[in-house]
């Protein structure tokens, strides 16, 4: 059965990463206790990209993920794309290749990548299920990718606590450290309203993927999903 996810307005989405981009990267760090870094070095290995292959880090941000791909294979190639020009201009400058880009209208031909990774963006999307479709477009046959994503939180003990915690703590204190108490009330609503975990393997199979994998990082704060193509 299809899954609907009508996903936030991509003009207020850019607008948002555009005033917060200056302290983006402060701001994951101290609002995931420094863990996001190490979510990121743990997906990217999970991805296990070769020397020589081309990948496609989507919704990049400043990079941190390409800079985490880079760590567990420092010859792979990697082009960071993000609809949001002021925070990709953020990016290191070890990455080389950054591309301006709509997740929902990749500027890439079909198969032109051997994998991907995309961290914490999908749910961002206004179609997720369009832009997990145009990754699977853009991938080599038997392509791999790796979604890190804040699923809805399950109904337990920890999910509940993670509810508080997103609900009183991110935007207050993402607010007084960006400014912007806006960007991080959408934050918690973004979470709270995305895909369960078996919402998400339907919905990336409608994509054209299998979910060959499921991690769940910090007790299911985050979740690390290796996704392959289907053949």
């Amino acid at each position: 059965m299809p899954i609907d996810h009508t996903g936030p307005d991509p003009a207020s989405v850019k607008d948002l990463f555009a005033k917060i981009a200056p302290r983006y990267d402060l701001l994951n760090m101290l609002l995931s206790m420094g863990l996001d870094r190490i979510w990121r070095r743990v997906a990217a290995s999970r991805v296990r990209p070769v020397a020589g292959e081309l990948f496609l880090d989507l919704a990049a941000g400043t990079g941190a993920f390409s800079e985490a791909l880079r760590g567990t294979c420092p010859e792979v190639r990697i082009i960071a794309a993000d609809f949001c020009v002021p925070i990709l201009s953020r990016t290191s400058p070890n990455i080389a290749h950054r591309a301006a880009a709509d997740a929902l209208n990749l500027p890439f031909k079909n198969g032109v990548f051997d994998g991907f990774v995309m961290a914490f963006g999908l749910r961002n999307f206004a179609d997720p299920l369009r832009g997990l479709s145009e990754l699977a477009r853009t991938l080599q046959p038997c392509g791999r990718g790796l979604v890190l994503e804040f699923l809805r939180p399950e109904p337990t003990l920890f999910g509940f606590l993670y509810r508080l915690y997103l609900r009183l703590w991110v935007p207050l204190l993402g607010g007084l450290l960006s400014g912007s108490f806006s960007a991080y009330r959408h934050l918690t609503r973004t979470i709270s309203s995305f895909y369960s975990r078996s919402e998400f393997r339907d919905m990336a199979a409608q994509a054209g993927f299998d979910v060959a994998e499921t991690r769940e990082l910090t007790f299911g704060a985050a979740t690390a999903l290796l996704l392959t193509k289907k053949s």
